[in-house]
């Protein structure tokens, strides 16, 4: 038993150290946690919420408050006795950077303490080598936190592919070769001197929908992740599931390789588009001007529902969560809204009257470019969250 605890101490991926800076108990992280929560609370309705005694919440809360992590509202009614305070988040008392690298560009986003994006910077890759990829990601890092430096607790990288197993070692797709294998986070520290995160692009996305979006409703979901590529992640308790080697949620090794084809790839989609004639050089000019009444998206809507249908009817009878998302990563919103309008799990008969209880299918929450924004919640949710 000793040695295989050591084997999967070496494989999985390794989360780095919080910011020294930045340190929070575990009991101020739950009274954080809660407040981000509500947008607004008493404190008396944080000891009820954290089973704390009044004592230890206003000793925390002073706490928090004294080192500027919180800021008092309007005073409420809230049963007898003298109206209360509401608590939020001080929005300034630090901020955090989320990288999205992809195969021909690389966005990023500011995120402040509350998780509101505050900036965001988009730069197309001249070439793909080590040098250029750092180059545009430093300077894009420098534009986004001018006048913010001081207060970055810091720095999430989402890059597509899977973990090898190796550190926290990635295998991207081309063009992406010169970060294959490569230790990302660790260069990417060395050069920012922050702590950096790293994860799979929909893992991270699924983190920043975990803690601004479908999450504040459903803490347990799928996340269903459509880019070039297609995958997805597991949110369980507000907490991200990674699996041995951090590969959990590859929801494309579900379909059969004859089903590959038909994945509900943006890619795909952007495909068919242009075989009836419109002109979409690549899938950020499709979504710059997407139209979900283009002749084209019901076609590919009518070929992707069945692999959706196996995933979400798989994800439902291995997992059980509250929710799936459909249309993480980039895909529209108002496509997200057709395509679950035509999705159905796999019932068979019912069983006195009924079926068994099924995930409901939601669409995201998130407004923005998912991937970045969820790199970007990566080292909050670290250094400060549940």
């Amino acid at each position: 038993m000793k040695q295989r605890a050591h084997f999967l101490k070496d494989i999985v991926p390794a989360r780095p150290k919080r910011s020294p800076g930045f340190s929070v108990s575990s009991n101020e992280r739950l009274v954080l946690d809660l407040i981000r929560r509500n947008e607004g609370i008493s404190r008396a309705d944080v000891a009820r919420e954290v089973e704390l005694t009044p004592h230890s919440i206003s000793r925390i809360v002073d706490a928090l408050d004294q080192r500027g992590f919180l800021i008092f509202g309007e005073r409420v009614v809230n049963g007898p006795g003298k109206p209360s305070t509401l608590v939020r988040l001080a929005p300034d008392v630090a901020y955090s950077v989320g990288f999205s690298i992809m195969t021909d560009a690389i966005s990023s986003a500011l995120m402040d303490f509350t998780g509101a994006v505050i900036d965001t910077q988009y730069g197309r890759l001249s070439s793909f080598e080590l040098d250029d990829i750092f180059g545009l990601l430093t300077a894009q890092f420098q534009h986004l936190t001018t006048g913010h430096a001081e207060k970055i607790c810091g720095v999430g990288i989402a890059v597509s592919g899977y973990f090898t197993g190796e550190r926290n070692q990635l295998n991207p797709p081309p063009p992406l070769d010169s970060l294959a294998m490569f230790d990302i986070d660790s260069a990417v520290a060395d050069r920012l001197q922050l702590p950096v995160w790293i994860e799979n692009n929909a893992r991270a996305a699924a983190v920043g929908e975990s803690l601004n979006g479908v999450g504040r409703e459903y803490p347990t979901f799928a996340y269903l992740n459509h880019e070039m590529g297609f995958g997805g992640a597991l949110i369980i308790d507000n907490e991200l599931f990674r699996g041995v080697s951090g590969n959990a949620g590859e929801f494309s090794g579900i379909l059969a390789p004859e089903l590959l084809p038909t994945r509900p790839t943006l890619e795909l989609l952007r495909t068919i588009l242009v075989e009836q004639g419109l002109e979409l050089e690549n899938i950020d000019r499709m979504l710059e001007i997407f139209d979900p009444a283009w002749p084209g998206v019901d076609d590919w809507i009518a070929i992707v529902k069945h692999p959706i249908n196996r995933v979400i009817t798989a994800i439902s009878a291995v997992f059980d969560p509250t929710a799936i998302v459909v249309g993480g990563g980039r895909m529209p919103h108002s496509l997200a809204e057709k395509l679950i309008g035509v999705l159905e799990f796999y019932d068979g008969p019912k069983r006195r009257g009924r079926h068994q209880p099924r995930p409901e299918l939601v669409v995201s929450k998130i407004t923005g470019d998912a991937t970045a924004i969820g790199a970007a919640s990566m080292p909050l949710k670290a250094n400060f969250f549940m």
